[in-house]
């Protein structure tokens, strides 16, 4: 069901009933029956309580409400992390084991109808050490509305900006940030020192790191009161500042062009020990101590041989390739993203490696070239984007006999439908666990170990 907004809903007048929930959604919704048996699709909610309730987005079958009053809490409930309704978070009221067992449950189900399943199979759910402030990446939009500046997230489903404080789960440099150059805009606009030529140019805020920091200024153009946002990033700590040129009119964030203001275009973080650098348009996970615990557990259950060679498919900007290959004979990495292969040839060379070998191109057309110049590959990774795996890449996999790959996704139905087509080409499902990449809100990253006997 779509998700109405109700901040576009009169909730003073709105129709208010007392329910009971009587299930839990994997979403953080909880399920509640009125007295004509429609389904109340209750955000916050959780099994057990009972809620005075506001009722929005109305039909014949069925109704979202919004919580007024807890008569009779769970005690699971704790008081909420934010107060934001941007929508990113789907567990701020309950604590995280609970949420964790939430989310273990749900995501289980989708494995259980799988060929050779069994309890056994699944090694768990890795929880996170640190459940808030974890987000190395934030992106606020701009918009200015009657000589008001607005800065913040976009309201789900929704282009409504939702002024924020700061996110719970984002570092709370950030938050600093944010408010900053807030406070330095709105001062401009109250002294007349900005044109609204200028004001209308501006779209987003985009922050990045943790220790190096960096932040682009989007705009449609640049302009010439860019300097007192220089200053108001540096006063923070901010010492990477570029500005991207985005002409565009769709949702798109970055443009094509950028500008060095101050500092550098790249920042660097490290992983297993590796250095990586990143640029704004690099792909890496948001959660950094969780993307350690991630490829640990990825790595362990490969469990590669020094005489095996690794391809490691969709890999960016060469993470999980330069983590692995001092276990392995050789690593080829293939992706489709040219500026993600360019990035890691040059984290190659920083970390000076030389058993690792890149490719750009799309991985079902790139892996049976490899393969028919002669190339044994005996295990593999598959990190792919949310839509999933062709099927030809199995089919290339099974053809050439490799013995082992590990399945990573951030999108649990894609790789269940994956994997049954993994399964038809032979493979097994040995080992299925969980990771908690994002915890408070609904996703969960998915690791599986797949064999083949030759």
């Amino acid at each position: 069901m779509m998700p109405i907004s109700p901040m576009n809903q009169d909730l003073a007048l709105a129709p208010k009933l007392v329910l009971t929930i009587t299930e839990e959604l994997g979403d953080g919704q909880g399920l509640a029956y009125d007295k004509q048996n429609r389904q109340i699709f209750i955000k916050d909610a959780l099994l057990g309580e009972e809620l005075e309730v506001a009722l929005y987005g109305e039909n014949d079958r069925y109704a979202q409400g919004r919580v007024i009053k807890v008569l009779k809490p769970s005690p699971n409930r704790i008081p909420t992390i934010c107060d934001s309704s941007c929508g990113a978070c789907a567990f701020k009221v309950c604590e995280y084991e609970y949420e964790l067992n939430l989310k273990k449950e749900a995501t289980l189900k989708l494995y259980e109808n799988l060929k050779g399943f069994s309890s056994d199979k699944f090694i768990g759910i890795k929880e996170a050490l640190n459940h808030l402030n974890y987000r190395n990446k934030a992106i606020y939009a701009i918009k200015t509305c009657n000589k008001e500046i607005k800065i913040g997230l976009y309201e789900k489903n929704s282009h409504n900006i939702l002024e924020v404080q700061g996110c719970a789960l984002e570092k709370l440099w950030m938050r600093k940030v944010l408010l900053q150059v807030k406070n330095t805009l709105q001062n401009l606009i109250n002294q007349d020192l900005i044109a609204q030529e200028s004001l209308a140019s501006l779209r987003y805020l985009y922050l990045r790191g943790d220790k190096e920091k960096m932040a682009v200024i989007v705009a449609h153009k640049e302009f010439k009161e860019l300097s007192f946002l220089l200053k108001a990033l540096k006063a923070e700590g901010v010492d990477n500042i570029l500005l991207n040129i985005n002409e565009t009119s769709g949702n798109r964030i970055l443009g094509e062009t950028f500008k060095v203001l101050s500092g550098k275009d790249f920042i660097n973080t490290t992983i297993f020990g590796k250095s990586f650098k990143l640029n704004p348009n690099s792909f890496l996970q948001i959660n950094q101590e969780q993307t350690n615990l991630l490829y640990r557990l990825a790595i362990e259950l490969l469990n590669p041989a020094p005489y095996e060679r690794l391809v490691d498919l969709y890999c960016g900007i060469g993470t999980i390739s330069l983590c692995v290959h001092d276990r392995v004979q050789e690593v080829i990495g293939i992706e489709c993203v040219k500026e993600a292969i360019v990035n890691a040839n040059e984290n190659k060379e920083l970390n000076k490696i030389d058993n690792a070998q890149f490719f750009v191109g799309l991985v079902e057309e790139i892996l049976p070239k490899i393969v028919q110049n002669g190339k044994q590959i005996d295990i593999a990774i598959l990190d792919p984007a949310r839509k999933g795996v062709e099927e030809s890449v199995f089919k290339t996999l099974a053809n050439c006999n490799t013995k082992r790959l590990v399945y990573i996704s951030c999108n649990p139905k894609s790789q269940v439908r994956d994997l049954k087509v993994a399964l038809n080409y032979g493979f097994k499902l040995e080992k299925l666990a969980f990771v908690d990449m994002f915890p408070h809100t609904a996703h969960v990253e998915t690791v599986v170990l797949l064999s083949r006997e030759k």
